[in-house]
């Protein structure tokens, strides 16, 4: 493969317009890159997970390894990466695989990674939070059994675990939130932290706070999500707005009822 080198510059400075081609080619040089897109980078997580299951063999060569090194970026996405294997049903692959390091502990070791409590899988590094986090100005969440709102202590918390958020995944322990917590108030706090977010000119790095409309938000959410989607576009920001249709394509179910009559 001698065009692999310039594959890979090209997709290292101009991931998106190179994912195209990419996908034609299976090599075990071309998964970490992937794997870190497909940790990291919303915009091409569809593509980054179809490159992934079009060549799982190559992915679980070259990242295998890497889940038993010093835990780091690397060592987080060939994880994720793997996990997504795994769950797509590719564990008898990703045991030949790993026979190869002709270790008879290789394959238990990497299955008990695979399959960890839900509740145990956060970053090696969780990340600061934000100059726009300030929850105590917004909508708090309400617990189902008293309607008494959340502590301070306990909005940090949901901060952290939203910050959490890998590959466009989202930490186990918001699920449990949810079952606390008043859905219409879950779905306000959001929609203020989304707001936050935008204020702050929308920063990449905070994307989670546009993801959490697709896990805390509801009917009133796809509403007033809808009318900004249809907004960006002329203010030249079609990838948000694309993004934001994929947030009620995994939120809300009236989303379609809101973009056809919108």
């Amino acid at each position: 493969m001698d065009a692999l080198p310039g594959l890979l510059l090209a997709f290292s400075h101009r991931p998106k317009e190179t994912f195209p081609l990419i996908l034609n080619f299976g090599a075990t040089e071309l998964a970490l890159p992937v794997a870190r897109v497909w940790h990291r980078f919303a915009g091409q997580r569809n593509l980054a997970r179809q490159w992934i299951l079009q060549w799982p063999e190559h992915t679980a060569t070259a990242l295998i390894p890497l889940v038993f090194v010093k835990p780091c970026d690397n060592s987080e996405a060939a994880l994720f990466a793997l996990r997504l294997l795994y769950e797509q049903g590719h564990s008898e692959l990703l045991q030949t695989v790993a026979n190869r390091w002709d270790r008879a502990d290789m394959w238990p070791a990497l299955e008990k990674i695979l399959t960890q409590n839900p509740m145990e899988i956060y970053p090696a590094r969780i990340p600061k939070a934000p100059d726009f986090w300030h929850p105590q100005m917004w909508s708090r969440p309400r617990l189902i059994t008293n309607n008494q709102t959340v502590t301070n202590d306990a909005l940090e918390i949901i901060g952290e675990m939203l910050r959490f958020t890998q590959g466009g995944r989202f930490y186990s322990g918001l699920e449990q939130l949810k079952t606390f917590c008043q859905p219409q108030t879950l779905a306000a706090f959001a929609w203020d932290l989304f707001t936050a977010w935008q204020q702050a000119g929308a920063p990449a790095k905070d994307n989670w706070a546009f993801l959490a409309l697709s896990l805390f938000g509801d009917e009133s959410t796809a509403r007033d999500l809808t009318t900004q989607i249809l907004a960006w576009p002329q203010e030249g920001k079609s990838a948000r707005a694309v993004s934001g249709l994929n947030i009620l394509t995994h939120g809300a179910d009236t989303a379609a009822s809101y973009i056809a009559t919108g």
